[in-house]
């Protein structure tokens, strides 16, 4: 059965998921008042060579939900209903059937994650890539390769191969790299705001320039390292709960806005909250 067939056939089974996108949606929703947060502490000047206009860390606020908030109660509920439907699903399938199903999903979850980057690569397409098939467009076959790697990365995660917590500045850069080395050449270059100049991308690394992504124009780069450190710190402690929660505020607080130029794959993001 093909992938198109199995993602309509199988949408019940993916409860979890649907759940964990509603978080992240109704986050969205929530302006960031309603939480109280407060400006962080000042961080430290990067290396006077890389532009810094020194951004506050407080643009990247309310990274978690507070316990004060009034949709706490609510969010917490869903949370608490996710874990109990996911254990009870997990309990339901025999071991010949996860191999299969947590393809499916990773798949799933590729196809989405990339829509939201305007990279709408067909499930099909995403199927043949994975089979090594892919199309004689080159545009169309960069987008095949974007999703094996955005594939491949997540099931590397999925197998342990992250050995940190997943929300450490070394670890966000490692998922970083890997994603970003196994793109293809055309997907690695982004546009400089002022001047249109094409910046390569390199992999693992801060980029050292200003660029443009979309209508985006994201933090200065001497900036780059004191948001991270700042996701690094309010996330290190977090409970079974509150990491569940994390999913979905981390899906929306570190776009490619923030970091650096190659979008990390959503999902994957995600998927290191869950290990929290």
């Amino acid at each position: 059965m093909s992938l198109c067939n199995r993602l309509g056939a199988n949408r019940s089974i993916t409860t979890g998921y649907w759940i964990a996108t509603e978080l992240l949606a109704f986050w969205q929703r929530i302006p960031a008042e309603q939480f109280g947060f407060r400006h962080p502490r000042t961080w430290t000047k990067a290396a006077p060579e890389v532009a810094d206009r020194n951004e506050s860390v407080g643009l990247m606020e309310p990274l978690r939900i507070r316990e004060s908030s009034r949709h706490r109660t609510m969010l917490t509920d869903l949370a608490v209903e996710l874990t109990g439907k996911s254990a009870g699903f997990r309990r339901s399938l025999t071991e010949g059937v996860l191999p299969a199903l947590a393809d499916l999903v990773r798949a799933m979850n590729c196809y989405y994650s990339n829509l939201i980057e305007g990279h709408d690569t067909h499930p099909v397409d995403i199927e043949r890539a994975l089979k090594n098939d892919y199309s004689a467009d080159a545009p169309k076959r960069n987008l095949q390769l974007e999703a094996r790697a955005h594939v491949t990365v997540q099931k590397w995660i999925e197998n342990g191969g992250l050995k940190g917590r997943g929300t450490a500045v070394d670890d966000i850069m490692e998922i970083h790299r890997r994603f970003g080395e196994l793109l293809p050449e055309d997907l690695l270059w982004a546009e400089a705001p002022k001047t249109g100049k094409e910046i390569r991308v390199t992999p693992g690394k801060l980029r050292t320039h200003d660029v443009k992504t979309g209508r985006n124009i994201p933090v200065s780069p001497g900036a780059l390292l004191r948001f991270l450190e700042r996701f690094e710190a309010v996330h290190s402690k977090l409970g079974r709960t509150d990491g569940i929660l994390a999913a979905a505020t981390t899906h929306h607080r570190l776009p490619r806005s923030w970091t650096a130029t190659v979008a990390l794959p959503g999902s994957c993001l995600m998927q290191c909250c869950w290990r929290l």
